[in-house]
């Protein structure tokens, strides 16, 4: 199941970002800042029994570009992701697998609030009894963080490409791509122009290839 509030800008993985961005209440736009600044960020706290760290370069992050957020439930993590997404978060509740509630119990016993939801190996906002992003409704809920709102995302602006109004889609990529920008800040400003948009990765990669053939340096 799956329930959004913008145009998903990622291919695949990136559940931790997505998480964020519903709950600061940002868009597919903000998402990708989201995820850009989480790239960046070093000195990742993580278990030394943890084997699965998300290591770029020989430094633990909080994301690598593959979108794998590793580690994310260590307490100090999450506040970083916090951080970025300009939320804090109270004390969280570990849920048992005893006593572990369905995502859809969780929401029915939460009308209120926002949360951050831990399944197996995925993250969910909840917001106001409802599961934002992809999710299941019969996963068992592990950890949750209660959110709130306590500032903007601590992330760059986003870059301003000139368009003329009513671009198409394939003009809103040639501009995206001529000013430098990545594959999902290019499906980020067109999922914002165009919310019903098809757009894929492959779109871009195709416009990107063309540009190089013809000797521009995208």
């Amino acid at each position: 199941m799956n329930r959004w509030a913008f145009p998903n800008p990622f291919k695949r993985n990136h559940c931790v970002p997505v998480a964020i961005a519903h709950l600061a209440g940002t868009d597919a736009a903000g998402a990708v800042r989201i995820a850009e600044r989480a790239y960046e960020t070093e000195r990742l706290t993580f278990n030394d029994f943890d084997d699965r760290q998300a290591v770029v370069n020989g430094v633990p992050v909080l994301l690598t570009r593959g979108g794998s957020a590793h580690n994310t439930r260590i307490d100090a993590n999450v506040r970083k992701w916090g951080d970025i997404g300009g939320l804090k978060f109270g004390n969280h509740t570990k849920f048992f697998r005893e006593e572990s509630p369905t995502l859809a119990r969780f929401c029915r016993e939460h009308r209120t609030g926002m949360w951050l939801v831990f399944v197996a190996n995925h993250a969910v906002a909840v917001i106001r009894g409802r599961a934002w992003g992809y999710y299941g409704s019969r996963s068992r809920v592990q950890d949750a963080y209660p959110a709130e709102r306590v500032g903007a995302p601590q992330v760059g602006p986003e870059r301003r490409v000139a368009t003329r109004p009513g671009a198409r889609i394939g003009d809103i990529i040639k501009a995206r791509l001529a000013a430098g920008d990545g594959t999902r800040a290019v499906l980020a400003a067109v999922f914002a122009a165009y919310p019903q948009a098809r757009t894929t990765a492959a779109c871009v990669a195709w416009y990107r290839n063309q540009a190089r053939k013809k000797g521009s340096p995208q």
